[in-house]
């Protein structure tokens, strides 16, 4: 496992600007404490969290990056673990025996009991942490921490609602 904080992982970005290499790490997790926000699989995990931070040309930030972005200074002490295949194969086992009978069967079956490929590592880590930007594979993603409610409520407020309301007679959805 690889461990750094998202700001340690920006100035590594920043010093090198040919980009950030990490072939081996392919699982990705974002976190605060005990409270994992994202679970993620990318070739270059490090150069995937600048992309869901919008410093790639291609996109705008995530709502993970948006998260991270709106939560900084204090998002830059928050841990940035990346796995190997291999060493998410506790993981794998641990979800594994939380799936039916059937399934365990299927996976006896297999031969190789630790068999393991980075989709599989992934959803395994998605089953066991729920985390709550992970909507795919996550049918009952954790609430956030109290501390970010507040602010999650109030950054969803339109400034212009009011106006779109009264000039056009849109309304929001209710939730």
């Amino acid at each position: 496992m690889l461990q750094m904080t998202i700001k340690d992982i920006l100035i590594k970005a920043r010093q090198d600007r040919r980009g950030i290499r990490q072939e081996l790490y392919h699982i990705y997790l974002i976190q605060e404490e005990e409270t994992v926000f994202y679970v993620g699989k990318a070739s270059n995990p490090e150069n995937r969290l600048l992309a869901h931070l919008g410093f790639d040309w291609h996109c705008d930030p995530s709502s993970i990056g948006r998260f991270v972005i709106d939560h900084a200074p204090a998002s830059g002490t928050w841990l940035f673990l990346q796995y190997t295949v291999e060493e998410c194969i506790p993981f794998v086992d641990q979800y594994r025996v939380m799936l039916p009978e059937s399934s365990q069967v299927l996976y006896r079956m297999g031969g190789d009991k630790n068999r393991c490929d980075v989709d599989f590592a992934e959803e395994a880590l998605i089953k066991i942490h729920r985390p709550h930007f992970n909507r795919a594979m996550n049918p009952n993603p954790c609430p956030l921490p109290e501390k970010y409610r507040a602010k999650e409520i109030m950054g969803d407020e339109n400034p212009y609602a009011a106006i779109l309301t009264k000039r056009f007679g849109i309304k929001r959805k209710a939730r």
